[in-house]
This record gives structure tokens, sequence and C-alpha cells, in this order.
């Protein structure tokens, strides 16, 4: 059998993070941190939405999950319609939503983390149709 004093230090190096990677997982766990309440709405595919068991799913859930998880923090998620969860996060019902649009209106409501996601509308037109000028204009034109 080796003497351990001769084992190289990349061994103990890695050893040592090792227990310091469980120390941190056993406190976290020891230490009753509050669950992070985090709300969802029900239909915003691929981001959020329930699973065929009825559990919410999607790319924004499970980025929060994974999040959660890798910091050592309890989640509870619960789900509504958008005005709800919306509601529950400005009245301090839920710690936070998954996934909520950037706006100046709800800037002074909550804070933003940095985006995840970045979105663009766009407007199709079949050919020969006027141009959309302006917001307005594209409000009167909903054609489908």
């Amino acid at each position: 059998m080796a003497d351990m004093r001769q084992l190289p230090f990349q061994y103990w190096f890695a050893v040592l993070v090792i227990i310091g990677v469980l120390t941190i997982g056993v406190s976290n766990a020891e230490s009753n941190q509050p669950e992070v309440r985090v709300g969802t709405e029900l239909n915003f595919p691929p981001y959020a939405f329930l699973d065929k068991s009825g559990e919410p799913t999607g790319f924004s859930i499970e980025l929060i999950k994974t999040v959660s998880i890798e910091m050592g923090l309890p989640i509870k998620i619960s789900t509504g319609s958008w005005d709800a969860v919306w509601s529950d996060l400005v009245a301090g019902k839920i710690d936070a939503l998954p996934i909520v649009a950037k706006a100046p209106e709800r800037e002074g409501l909550v804070d933003f983390s940095l985006p995840h996601t970045e979105t663009y509308e766009t407007f199709f037109l079949r050919n020969g149709d006027p141009p959309i000028k302006n917001i307005a204009a594209a409000r009167e034109t909903r054609r489908c």
C-alpha cells in the first residue's frame, strides 16, 4: 500500500474540493432556508406549460429548477393565469417568476435578472398588401 504522504498534490486538492462541496451541500440542507416561492403561468409554451401529468415544465421552468439545485435553494412552484401570478409577484405572495418581459411600466415594481431569451415580433404581409407604417396600423390590420 502506498504511503499517504507521497500522494500527488492534485489528489489532495481533489479530496479537499469534494469535502468542501459536500460540506456546503450539508450546511445548506441544515440551514432550513425558506422555500423560494416561484409562480408560473399555465400556457406559454415552450417556456411554461403543464406536462401530461399536470406538472409545470418548459424551458424557463427547467432553467429555474436547475439554478435552484445548483444554488442549494429549495423552491415551490405554483401555477395560475398570467394576471394571477403577476399580481402575486407584485403583492409579495410569490418571490419570482421564471419569465417576464422587461417593460418600463414593470421596472418600478420588480427587479429583473439578465435575460435568458431575446424575442422579436414580426409582421408578415401578403404580396401586394400595403406596408404597415406603425404599431397603431398593425393593431387595426389584424388579419388571419
